[in-house]
């Protein structure tokens, strides 16, 4: 079950954990010591090469190739995984990666409570999670 944690906690919790999914509001308090990646550019350069049909079935093999030789990721920029025509689940897709590795996440849009939203229900890109209900995930706030 994901749970809500505050960022002095998380400076003293982060180095115990094994494995995870940090989402961070801002990019305040990030870990300074490890890789930072812009995920909309590193995931674009692998599916530009893949057909348009086919980029939806790409995404999790890309992504894994993109964290493969790494313990600890943080992504910035993940508005390419809201894209409608690759069909992901945002905070699923950051969890397949996060087996005995720590993936931190600066989320783009809104948050509620324990609530993760991105965009208005209007648009497309529109996503909306409950972060409670997924396991090793970790809302990291004030």
């Amino acid at each position: 079950m994901g749970v809500r944690i505050r960022r002095l906690d998380f400076k003293k919790q982060y180095p115990l954990v094994a494995q995870g999914l940090f989402v961070f509001g801002t990019a305040k308090g990030l870990p300074k010591d490890q890789i930072i990646m812009n995920l909309s550019f590193e995931l674009s350069q692998r599916l530009m090469r893949v057909s348009s049909d086919r980029r939806c079935y790409e995404v999790d093999f890309a992504l894994d190739n993109i964290v493969h030789d790494h313990q600890a990721v943080t992504f910035t920029n993940i508005e390419i995984l809201f894209l409608p025509s690759l069909q992901q689940d945002a905070i699923g897709s950051m969890l397949k990666l996060c087996r005995n590795r720590k993936i931190c996440v600066v989320w783009p849009g809104t948050i509620d409570e324990n609530t993760l939203l991105y965009a208005s229900p209007s648009s497309p890109e529109y996503y909306e999670t409950e972060i409670t209900r997924y396991i090793d995930t970790y809302l990291v706030c004030d």
